[in-house]
């Protein structure tokens, strides 16, 4: 870190916490807002994030909020299922320890408990594709995954995990931009889907997402109904 942000929580009441960042460095300079909203609904909540570049610079980077999902206190094995809600292949997660983790249909699962020997981790979108020519690789200009662009109006992407002997589950809704990559993350403490959205700012432009956070039985219904 060459300089950290200034922050300020605010605006807190019984529904909401407000907490914004701002930094300026060498022409780079951000504004970030993140507000937590309780909603009417029960067991549902949304994170709202708005960022505008301040800076003289182009701002261009990535951002996911991290999803550390533990349910009932129940360690991480065979019992929790991430259903993944964009076009992925049927693989095997190898890089940290073959044979422990799947994606079959749509579903990632474990086929054992975990232990603190070994992480899981795997990079799950954009799908893996065979490497381009290298003329080609030299015309490319945008990083790996979804492009996006400020303003678009995007599709929602759903991930959820949810635990089969206990009954509930949790299912994060990312919307506001499009899904740029994902990823996923698993120790025995908890799992984490990992949903990026790309962030490519000209200056004193800004852009707006939000991930809502949908908890309980009602997750698990709504999956199997699918």
């Amino acid at each position: 870190t060459v300089r950290p942000g200034s922050g300020d929580l605010s605006g807190q009441d019984e529904a909401c916490a407000e907490f914004e960042q701002e930094l300026s460095h060498q022409g780079v300079g951000y504004r970030y807002v993140k507000r937590l909203v309780l909603t009417d609904q029960p067991g549902v909540f949304r994170i709202e994030h708005t960022l505008t570049n301040t800076g003289t610079l182009p701002l261009e980077t990535s951002h996911y909020n991290h999803a550390f999902t533990r349910i009932d206190d129940l360690p991480v094995g065979p019992d929790y299922l991430t259903v993944l809600g964009f076009p992925v292949t049927d693989f095997d997660l190898t890089i940290e320890r073959p044979g422990v983790a799947s994606v079959r249909s749509g579903v990632l699962s474990i086929a054992q408990p975990l232990t603190t020997e070994f992480a899981l981790w795997a990079p799950l979108y954009p799908p893996p594709s065979p490497a381009p020519p290298l003329e080609e690789k030299k015309k490319e200009s945008q990083p790996a995954g979804n492009p996006g662009s400020v303003g678009v109006n995007a599709p929602a992407t759903t991930l959820a995990v949810v635990h089969r002997k206990a009954g509930v589950g949790v299912r994060y809704v990312l919307s506001g931009a499009p899904l740029h990559k994902a990823a996923f993350y698993a120790v025995p403490s908890a799992v984490c889907p990992e949903a990026f959205v790309r962030v490519s700012l000209g200056p004193q432009e800004s852009m707006q997402w939000c991930l809502e956070v949908q908890l309980g039985s009602a997750v698990v219904g709504d999956l199997a109904a699918q």
